[in-house]
C-alpha cells in the first residue's frame, strides 16, 4: 500500500474540533431516535382536516372516522391498529398493522392519518376528540 498521501495530510485543530463535534452530534441523533422508537405506544391518534381523535391503545374495537371521500374503518387490536376499509380506489392503506411507537397509516385521498403515539394524552380509558 502506498502512504504517501498520508505523509501530506495535515490535521489542524480547528479539523479535529469540526471532526469531535459532527461525532458527539451524531452519537446523540442514534440514541435520540432509539429512544423514542423504543417507548411503547399507548394511545392512536386519528387526524383529518377537520379534527384529532385520541383512542387509547387499550380499546380493542373497529372505529370509523369521516375523511374528504367519506368513512375510514380502523380496528385496533392486540396493541395494533389496522386500516381494514376506506373509499379510496386504490386502496394502498390497507394492509399491514402498524405496532411502533410514532408509526403512521396514511389514506392520502381521503385525508385521514393514524399515528401511534407513546406516554401522551390518551393513556387512560377515555376518547379525546379536539
Amino acid at each position: 500500500m502506498n502512504f504517501t498521501i498520508l505523509k501530506h495530510l495535515k490535521i489542524t485543530f480547528l479539523d479535529f474540533f469540526i471532526f469531535t463535534i459532527i461525532l458527539i452530534l451524531s452519537i446523540f441523533l442514534c440514541i435520540s431516535f432509539t429512544k423514542k422508537s423504543l417507548i411503547k405506544p399507548k394511545s392512536v391518534l386519528v387526524s383529518t382536516r377537520e379534527k384529532e381523535i385520541i383512542y387509547p391503545l387499550s380499546s380493542n374495537g373497529e372505529y370509523s372516522v369521516n375523511g374528504l371521500m367519506g368513512e375510514t374503518i380502523f380496528k385496533i387490536e392486540n396493541s395494533s391498529v389496522l386500516i381494514i376499509s376506506s373509499p379510496c380506489n386504490g386502496k394502498t392503506c390497507i394492509g399491514e398493522p402498524i405496532t411502533k411507537n410514532t408509526s403512521s397509516l396514511v389514506c392520502l385521498p381521503n385525508g385521514v392519518m393514524i399515528t401511534l403515539k407513546g406516554g401522551e394524552e390518551g393513556d387512560g380509558d377515555e376518547i379525546l376528540s379536539y
